[in-house]
Order: structure tokens, then C-alpha cells, then sequence
């Protein structure tokens, strides 16, 4: 059975939303877009459902382009792979302190 390029976009934006979704209540937030959007003067809300939008439908193309995935599996982990690569912590992570 052939594989859609719906079915391409689909798996790809579920794959993103998936990993999006868990790292997003560890406070994980996209690069520049964040700033972009809070820049507007939105309401914060706003900016949060606008960057998750405009996040998710850039990396289903970015995510397509550069893997072309050939199977439903394929395209979830380009998704996933997209969230991972292109967002950073909330706050920057503090080193270990040394223990002696």
C-alpha cells in the first residue's frame, strides 16, 4: 500500500504534537518563535496556541523536506525529531554541583 502525502503530513504533525506536548510541561518553548509572538503584545494565551500552531505546521514541512519518510513510523519520529531539535528548556539547566 502506497503511502499518502496526507498521511505524510498527518503522522508528521502528530509526532511533533506528541513530543511537544510532554516537553511542554517541562516549560519547553521554540526558539525564536516565542520571542517573535510576545513581541505582538498578544495576550499570553494567544501567543501560546499561535507558536504551537505556526511551530507544528512549519516542522510538517521542514520535517518532510528534509527526511521524506516512507512509512507512518518514519514520519512520527521526524516529527518528534523536529519538536526535539527546534525548541530549548524554559530555563537554562544549572550544572551539577560537586559533591565532596
Amino acid at each position: 500500500m502506497e503511502f499518502a502525502a496526507y498521511e505524510n503530513h498527518l503522522y508528521v504533525a502528530i509526532g511533533a504534537i506528541l513530543l511537544w506536548g510532554k516537553l511542554g510541561h517541562e516549560g519547553r518553548k521554540a526558539f525564536v518563535l516565542e520571542d517573535l509572538l510576545a513581541a505582538m503584545r498578544m495576550p499570553s494565551h494567544i501567543c501560546t496556541i499561535l507558536g504551537f500552531v505556526i511551530f507544528v505546521t512549519l516542522g510538517v514541512f521542514v520535517a518532510i523536506g528534509v527526511v521524506k519518510p516512507t512509512s507512518a513510523a518514519q514520519a512520527i519520529v521526524a516529527g518528534m525529531g523536529w519538536t526535539g531539535m527546534l525548541s530549548k528548556p524554559a530555563k537554562e539547566p544549572t550544572p551539577p554541583t560537586d559533591v565532596h
